[in-house]
């Protein structure tokens, strides 16, 4: 059984490496998202692996986040943000930001079986108006290009940043912008 973390902060890995090792026999590797070999770890990972992704100076793409889903090992998720839904859809096991030791290790001892949610159910409209607000386009610019007024942009943009689990728009920069796009392609 081995962990691997998935941080750019090294001191916080080598902090819970020593302590790890000292408390359970687990090995635990350091793993950069941008790794060559990271594709080799997910698919070698056994049910008796674990992932720990602490987005400590780094942001996870979606897709690497859906490529560590489809992994086999168990996968523990420090959130800076614990209202972002987009971790629920893969059904990552959340720790808090500040996580102490003691829920690192009750974590890794409860089984892979976390439910999965859907993703959130957008309309064309929110869907469109997300997906422009994300690139950085203002309210009256995308009222402009989709001939709706001001307030209805707001209107579709607060209901599709609620279904996200975000609580305001300028917070949409923490999600990854490939989540956005699988969304506005996808359902």
């Amino acid at each position: 059984m081995s962990i691997y973390v998935f941080t750019a902060n090294n001191y916080l890995f080598i902090g819970l490496k020593k302590s790890l090792e000292c408390i359970t026999s687990q090995s635990c590797y350091l793993v950069k998202q941008n790794d060559l070999n990271v594709t080799d770890i997910l698919k070698s990972a056994c049910q008796d692996d674990i992932f720990l992704l602490i987005p400590e100076g780094l942001k996870f793409s979606f897709r690497f986040l859906n490529a560590v889903n489809h992994s086999q090992a168990k996968v523990l998720y420090c959130l800076r943000h614990t209202s972002y839904a987009y971790h629920s859809y893969f059904g990552f096991s959340v720790l808090p930001k500040n996580f102490t030791l003691h829920e690192l290790i009750s974590s890794c001892r409860v089984r892979k079986n976390i439910k999965k949610t859907r993703p959130p159910q957008l309309t064309s409209q929110e869907k469109l108006i997300l997906y422009y607000s994300i690139r950085g386009l203002s309210v009256n610019t995308i009222a402009k290009h989709l001939s709706l007024s001001c307030k209805t942009i707001y209107h579709h943009q607060l209901k599709a940043v609620n279904k996200i689990g975000v609580r305001k728009v300028r917070d949409l920069v923490n999600i990854p912008k490939d989540y956005i796009d699988f969304l506005h392609l996808n359902y």
